[in-house]
Parts: structure tokens; C-alpha cells; sequence
């Protein structure tokens, strides 16, 4: 069984928070399964493009990295949403081959939705009547949370000085 994160911070080997920022680049990785693909995407807000990896409702991939100071590090994400079921995205992260507490094993990466069309008002009341919504795929950058509405904060990851891998396990949407 997976451990909860309360006693996984209880029982991490150091409470130190350390400065130093760790960039993993997702085209790196060591490790994929065959429908993860590597492609550019482009910002539909910014037209920005950036290269990452297209990885399927079932892929898994793994990096490796190196930690110099040991202690506990939060962890963001940088994602791109491409248009699938209009579901939320879901992943279960792994470190160092085990999915460290119970919260790591269900992380939600939101879509990015818009108003649709032009304003329109109520003609009795004035009122702005409601729009459907449409998604619109971007980039976005967001710390990893815990989906159960236990902790109000980030999440953290203890990380002893050394390589490790990190490894996400697509749960659910590509």
C-alpha cells in the first residue's frame, strides 16, 4: 500500500528546502513507450511553439536527473493540452521506480476553456446571458497539488543528493 502524504513528509530524512532549481527537459527522457511521440506545439493564445512529448492515454515515460543538495523539492509541470475527450488529464508520477505517496499516484492537469462567441445580453433584465465554452490549447506551467483537498499547499518530494529518475504514468487523456 501506498503511504499517505502526511506520513510521508513525517517520515522524510530531511525537512530541509533547498534553493536549488532543477530543469528536466521532456524530449530527454531515457525511457518511453511506443505511443509517446515527440512533437512542437503551438499556443493557440500566445502562438508560441515548444517541442514535448505527445503521450497517450496509456504511455509511461522516465527521465533521469541529478540532485546536489538533499531535502525536499516541489515539482511543476509544464503541460500542453491537445484536444482529446475534454476530460481532465491525469498521471501517476513515479520517483525512483515507486509512486512515493498516495497523492503522487492521482496528479490532474486542467484543460483550458473560453467563453465562445461574442457577448450577449438579456434584453429584459441586461444581464449577460451565459456562453458555452470551447477549449482553447496552451501551455501551462502548474505546481503539482494534491487532488483530494487534504493539503492546501504544494506538494513536496524528498530527494537525497544523487541521480533518480521520474517517471509519469498517463492514468487518463492523452
Amino acid at each position: 500500500s501506498v503511504t499517505p502524504y502526511a506520513d510521508y513528509l513525517k517520515n522524510a530524512a530531511s525537512d530541509n528546502r533547498p534553493d536549488e532549481k532543477i530543469a528536466i527537459d521532456a524530449v530527454n527522457y531515457i525511457s518511453a513507450t511506443s505511443d509517446v511521440k515527440r512533437q512542437v506545439f503551438k499556443d493557440e493564445i500566445t502562438g508560441k511553439e515548444l517541442s514535448g512529448l505527445l503521450c497517450g492515454d496509456t504511455g509511461e515515460v522516465t527521465w533521469k536527473f541529478n540532485v546536489e543538495t538533499e531535502g525536499l523539492y516541489e515539482l511543476s509541470v509544464l503541460y500542453y493540452n491537445i484536444e482529446d475527450s475534454g476530460n481532465d488529464i491525469e498521471r501517476s508520477l513515479y520517483i525512483d521506480g515507486k509512486i512515493p505517496y498516495t497523492d503522487a499516484g492521482n496528479l490532474v492537469f486542467s484543460r483550458t476553456w473560453r467563453d465562445k462567441g461574442e457577448k450577449i445580453f438579456n434584453e429584459k433584465s441586461g444581464n449577460e446571458a451565459r456562453r458555452s465554452q470551447e477549449e482553447v490549447h496552451v501551455w501551462s506551467e502548474v505546481p503539482l497539488r494534491a487532488t483530494t483537498g487534504y493539503h492546501d499547499s504544494n506538494l513536496c518530494f524528498y530527494l537525497s543528493a544523487g541521480e533518480h529518475s521520474l517517471s509519469f504514468k498517463s492514468v487518463n487523456e492523452s
